[in-house]
This record gives structure tokens, sequence and C-alpha cells, in this order.
């Protein structure tokens, strides 16, 4: 399942990324509270011992054993590629191995899912933002939020991410407020068609439905937030090949015997991101 040379005292020995590290089994101190559950993934805070701060809280993400290798491979792509296009996402994040029976303990309705014949799982952990997410704070379609989520100076270069991954997932279930005014990122299990698909050959020219763009513009969406898409996109070439080694190095570590989705997924982004501003101006109506 993984090289265990790469693993030395909790964390593991060497990543292009300051912002990511591999943690041990014992990194898992306790569990505090169950988020949510459902079929495709697991969320619960718990105490995770890391190397840069030591003792944190972290939100640790977990999923069924046929869905690992997708979810995973998702999440390591959209945060490396947030971080790179200087969106605001948590400021470390962690590949916790866990032993299945920590997994049973905290969600022992999904024994049968989380089960694998490894006894070790991954679980996808990122240190906890010092917000709400916007559920908490607002419905959807409350005018407040709306209204807030339009003067976030980020919001064309969000947009123009959420393209890039093909993110259709992209709610306020999935966005933090940190401060009046200022979000961030959380949650790209669901990117590139989604994790159950895990089947499905990658499609780079899919047309995804752009939630947040939806939602707080409907099809009328403004030349100034369309410009700025387009000013974005122009960046994803670039920010996709500062990304790419360390993403490879991550699925050669964490799946070095596959190659099913995680590496299927370097060839769709690739070929996202030189055909977003091409694929944005066409779907913003632009005629060159």
């Amino acid at each position: 399942m993984f090289k265990t040379s790469d693993i030395v005292g909790g964390s593991q020995k060497y990543t292009g990324s300051s912002r990511i590290a591999l943690l041990a089994p014992e990194a898992y101190l306790t569990e505090l509270e169950v988020i949510r559950e459902n079929p495709t993934s697991l969320v619960h805070v718990a105490e995770i011992a890391c190397p840069i701060y030591g003792r944190i809280q972290g939100f640790v993400k977990t999923f069924p054993s046929r869905f690992i290798e997708s979810a995973l491979a998702n999440e390591l792509a959209a945060y490396l590629l947030a971080c790179a296009d200087q969106l605001s996402v948590a400021e470390q994040a962690y590949v916790l191995i866990l032993r299945t029976e920590q997994l049973f303990k905290v969600h022992p309705n999904f024994r049968v899912e989380l089960a694998n014949d490894d006894g070790l799982s991954y679980a996808w952990v990122t240190k906890a933002i010092e917000g709400h997410p916007l559920r908490l704070l607002h419905p959807v379609n409350e005018p407040e939020l709306q209204k807030r989520l339009r003067k976030w100076p980020l919001l064309p270069r969000v947009l123009a991410f959420d393209d890039l991954v093909a993110n259709e997932d992209r709610s306020h279930d999935n966005l933090i407020a940190i401060n009046n005014g200022v979000f961030a990122l959380v949650d790209h299990a669901e990117i590139a068609g989604g994790i159950a698909r895990v089947d499905e050959f990658l499609d780079p020219t899919m047309r995804s439905k752009n939630q947040l763009l939806s939602m707080l513009y409907g099809d009328v969406v403004p030349s100034n937030i369309s410009s700025g898409m387009m000013l974005a996109a122009e960046r994803h070439i670039e920010i996709f090949q500062q990304i790419e080694p360390e993403l490879k190095y991550w699925y050669d570590i964490l799946f070095p015997d596959s190659n099913a989705r995680s590496h299927a997924l370097l060839s769709f982004l690739n070929e996202r991101a030189r055909n977003s501003v091409p694929r944005i101006r066409q779907q913003q109506g632009f005629l060159i």
C-alpha cells in the first residue's frame, strides 16, 4: 500500500512541498467529533501530532476502500493547484496512514465499507481553519450570502479554478468564512466527475456545471467576472506545470502499483489546463 521507507518519526522524509506531510498511524491521538458520514466519505475532527505545529485539531476525511485512490488523488491535486494559484486553503495538509480498527471505532456503521486486506487505510487531513462553513451562517439562497461572495476579490479566480478541475460541488458547504468578506476553499474529493465514477474514463472536454457561478449570477455573468476568469485561466498551464512533479511524487508513493484513476487524473488536468482559455472564452461568449 505504501513505502515504509518514506515514513520517519511520524512524517515523510522528503516532499517538494512544505504544506503536505505523510503521517504514520502513531500521529493519530484521539477522535473528538464526527462531522459527516455518507456513502462516499466520512469526516471527523481529531487531535493529530504533526511535525510542524505539534498537537493540532484536524479534519480527518476518509473514504470507503473502493474510493480511496480516486478521492485522495482528487484532494491532493486540487489542494496543490489551489496553493499554486494562491487561493485560500488550509495552511497545512497531511496524508495520514490509519489502522482500520481506528476507523471502525469512529465510524462503526461503516466497518464493511472501510475494511481491506491490509488493515490500513489513508485519510486526508487538513489543519482546522478558524472559521465556519457558510451553511452554518446563511441559507444558500440568502441575499446577504450572495452579496458577500460577489464582493470577494478572489471570486473570478475561484470560478476559473473550479472550471479547471471540473468541480461541480462548490456549495456553501465547502466554503469557509474566515473573516468578513474572506473565504477559504475545502473539500475537493468530487472534482473531475466525482469519486464514485471510478471506472469511467476521464474526459477532459467534459462540460462541468459551475455551481457557484450559477448560484451567484444565473445565466447573466457580469463582464468583470468573465474577464477575471479569463485572466485567471491564462495561468492554468503554468500552475499545473508547477505542481505536476510533486503530484507525480505523491501518486508514486501512495499508489506505486496502480495505473488507475490517480495517473489518469494527471492527463485530465494537463489537458484541462491547456484548454482553459478557449473553454472559458466559449462558455462566457467571448468572440476573440
